[in-house]
């Protein structure tokens, strides 16, 4: 009986030690569990920055952990080790993707624990210039073609890379739909962007005259089945003269699964300023345009568009381009906040940026935390700004110096 009330009272002692052993290490895991969630919470408004500093012929990049508030100078930024400059391509997942323009590789880039861009392999691509055409087919498959092209024939060529594996899986040439045969005044051609949707990649593009101006009085896209590559038709809207470009981000999946496309027929890009600029949409399900919807910009602002960033609750910011001023004044991109339901169209009080490639390329995108950010390569400096969700106001965020310019901005 002694042995027995002994096993009791050993086997009673152990629970609570085992029960004990299995509060500690809950408590550890929450602890743990707290720790990164606090990580996630201080980089949610991390950026990676492209920067400009011509007169040394450097043009490095900086990860920011904080877009929000605060300096950085071009001093804490770096370069890629063993290249002569890359081009963002864009971030995803936590990496980033850039065309580097040695050895005409596309690049695979993580941050490490001392926030320094860390190479995680790499592939040749199709050449590196300014203007990489890109679309994600699914969470590792990348459609790209590294380098922008102006074919008279209309023919672009592709990879599809495997960014996990960082292999190709296919490579390919797409023949665009020109009408060079139909129209004397047709010159060359190009492609204005890659967008994956509901299995079908479509590609808006451009036919152009002599004067490098958008011929046709219409948006113009070719449509390709996704896991293919075959070509299936051609759509095209009268409501502007171009959509998509790029440069910037120019469209985005609404919530109820509507596809939106900006325009980008600003003279400053696709030439053809005798249409208006604004948004049109696919809607889900279809792969025509939606002849019932335009949200009309420039009956709003009295200017045209390049690109727009999908905040969600259908809000977007759009890039408008201040034609009253650019003969004038070096400083004319601007931005206007639209409800793509119910098309209002305000403006965001943002000082006005510099253009082209100082200002008006890869200039918005959405932290994780759900704000938008804007850069400015404003009069008085260059500075990011921050739109707000829950107040529909923007503020001015992280202010930076040694650069001539801020050139690219990608969120995490």
């Amino acid at each position: 009986m002694k042995n027995l009330n002994k096993l009791i009272f050993t086997f009673f002692f152990l629970s609570i030690a085992l029960i004990g052993c299995e509060t500690t290490e809950t408590e550890e895991e929450i602890i743990e569990n707290e720790d990164e969630e606090t990580v996630e919470d201080e980089l949610s408004a991390r950026v990676l920055l492209s920067l400009d500093l011509e007169a040394q012929g450097l043009y490095p990049l900086h990860v920011v952990d904080d877009a929000e508030s605060g300096s950085a100078d071009i001093e804490e930024a770096q370069e890629l080790m063993k290249s002569d400059g890359a081009v963002l391509v864009t971030n995803k997942d936590g990496y980033t993707y850039v065309n580097d323009y040695t050895g005409e590789t596309f690049k695979k880039l993580k941050v490490n624990d001392e926030g320094v861009l860390e190479d995680m392999g790499e592939i040749p691509n199709l050449g590196t210039n300014g203007n990489p055409l890109f679309t994600f087919l699914d969470d590792n498959r990348i459609l790209l073609t590294s380098k922008q092209l102006w074919p008279v024939d209309g023919v672009y060529s592709y990879q599809i890379i495997n960014v996990s594996t960082m292999s190709e899986e296919t490579s390919g040439t797409i023949t665009l739909p020109i009408n060079a045969d139909a129209d004397a005044g047709y010159s060359y051609m190009w492609a204005n962007n890659y967008v994956f949707f509901e299995g079908k990649v479509y590609i808006p593009y451009v036919e152009a005259g002599e004067s490098d101006g958008a011929i046709y009085d219409e948006a113009q896209v070719a449509v390709y089945n996704a896991e293919t590559m075959e070509y299936e038709k051609k759509i095209t809207s009268s409501k502007t003269a171009s959509v998509c470009n790029g440069f910037n981000p120019s469209y985005g999946v609404s919530e109820s699964g509507d596809l939106y496309l900006c325009s980008s027929n600003t003279a400053l890009y696709a030439g053809n300023e005798s249409v208006p600029s604004g948004i049109v949409r696919i809607k889900t399900g279809t792969s025509e345009f939606d002849d019932s919807y335009f949200l009309d910009i420039t009956e709003a602002t009295g200017f045209h568009t390049l690109g727009m960033q999908y905040l969600g609750n259908n809000k977007a910011i759009v890039q408008v381009f201040n034609s009253d001023v650019w003969d004038n004044s070096d400083y004319y991109v601007e931005y206007v906040l639209v409800d793509l339901e119910t098309k209002s169209v305000e403006s965001l009080d943002i000082p006005a940026s510099r253009g082209g490639y100082y200002g008006a390329r890869r200039s918005m995108g959405l932290l994780a935390n759900g704000k938008g950010v804007i850069l400015t390569n404003h009069e008085d400096g260059n500075s990011l700004y921050i739109y707000e969700p829950s107040t529909g106001k923007v503020f001015e965020g992280l202010n930076y110096t040694g650069a001539e310019a801020i050139v690219g901005l990608k969120t995490y």
